[in-house]
């Protein structure tokens, strides 16, 4: 363990004017330790007054009400969400006007945000009217891709889990998965996955921002969208960043290691200034990657002046099973709390038989 890392439990408080990163192991007591810190904070701070909050961000709406739940009535001065709620809420709502007409928002007609959705209307315009339209022939002409099962069911999952990334020169992206652009036949007994080609797709990306427009235009916008229209903001209208640094000066992000590349930049650019990031996670706990979630960028996550914590005991689990996690990873080793041996853990293997 570096030696610039400091061992803490559960129980033990750290300085809140620090940006910090703590690791947590399973059954560590991660959510118990936020809780405490957010309750120290509002306890002590001279940096809240009476209008200014602590942002409290989760992953998930459960993760939300449980920490709504254990704060009590101390959540008065807590912001509690995911990140794309927090987001949209203070950042894309209020703002989305300063993105001008270049990306055809309907700000009139957006009312919150969603998973992402593929209509298939949509989708036969956007071919019909592409740019490379010319291009497109046998088999994938308009006509046998907007009309084809065999075509329209990859077509469609493929544009589903259409992503935003940094390309080399640091501009976001939108960009495809060829592996997604499939769909399931049956040969006899077996399921054979059949794809788009990647001339086909290598045709059709070249358009995916006309396509967004399509659902943009009418205020349609998913959690991908709030991303990353809130980084297009922040980067070029700094007045919002400080607008949401005087809201927040403490912005605290649970299970961190979930956090994909779009998010990780903006919390730097509100924690660049007056605002204090806390991060808390594990990185052998990342559930998220289909969405982009790296979860090396926890230990890589820097700003000016960040402390290191590990909490080591898990205080959830028996003996045997903090072995087993011991086993399996090498960064945090786990120490006992309970100190109960109980029943030889039984391992569940099998193999995903779809690339999903």
């Amino acid at each position: 363990m570096d030696s610039g890392i400091i061992e803490i439990d559960s129980d033990a408080l750290v300085p809140f004017e620090n940006h910090f990163r703590v690791a947590a192991g399973p059954g560590a007591g991660k959510t118990y330790w936020l809780v405490q810190q957010i309750k120290n904070v509002l306890h002590h701070s001279q940096r809240l007054g009476r209008s200014r909050k602590i942002a409290c961000i989760t992953y998930t709406n459960i993760a939300v009400e449980t920490v709504l739940k254990r704060l009590g009535t101390n959540s008065n001065q807590v912001e509690v969400s995911t990140l794309h709620s927090f987001l949209y809420r203070h950042i894309l709502k209020p703002y989305a006007l300063y993105l001008g007409s270049h990306y055809e928002l309907n700000v009139k007609e957006m009312s919150g945000h969603d998973d992402t959705v593929v209509h298939q209307k949509k989708v036969k315009h956007w071919i019909e009217n592409h740019s490379n339209v010319d291009l497109l022939e046998h088999p994938y002409s308009v006509k046998q891709l907007t009309m084809r099962e065999e075509n329209t069911i990859p077509l469609i999952n493929w544009l589903y889990h259409l992503n935003y990334e940094f390309n080399m020169h640091g501009e976001l992206m939108l960009v495809g998965n060829p592996k997604k652009a499939y769909r399931v036949e049956k040969i006899g007994d077996k399921e054979v996955l059949k794809y788009l080609t990647k001339a086909c797709l290598g045709i059709l990306e070249t358009d995916f921002f006309e396509y967004k427009k399509l659902y943009w235009s009418k205020g349609i916008v998913d959690h991908s969208d709030v991303l990353f229209f809130s980084y297009q903001l922040l980067q070029n209208n700094p007045f919002i960043l400080n607008v949401v640094r005087a809201k927040f000066p403490y912005l605290y992000i649970d299970e961190f290691q979930d956090t994909n590349p779009i998010q990780m930049e903006i919390l730097k650019l509100i924690g660049a200034k007056e605002t204090i990031v806390g991060i808390i996670g594990d990185t052998a706990q990342s559930i998220y990657s289909f969405q982009g979630a790296d979860p090396d960028q926890f230990t890589s996550f820097s700003l000016p002046n960040l402390s290191e914590y590990v909490m080591k005991k898990n205080r959830r689990s028996t003996n045997r099973i903090i072995d087993l996690l011991n086993f399996t990873r090498k960064d945090i080793q786990q120490e006992y709390f309970r100190n109960i041996v109980g029943d030889k853990p039984k391992l569940l293997l099998g193999e995903r038989n779809r690339p999903y």
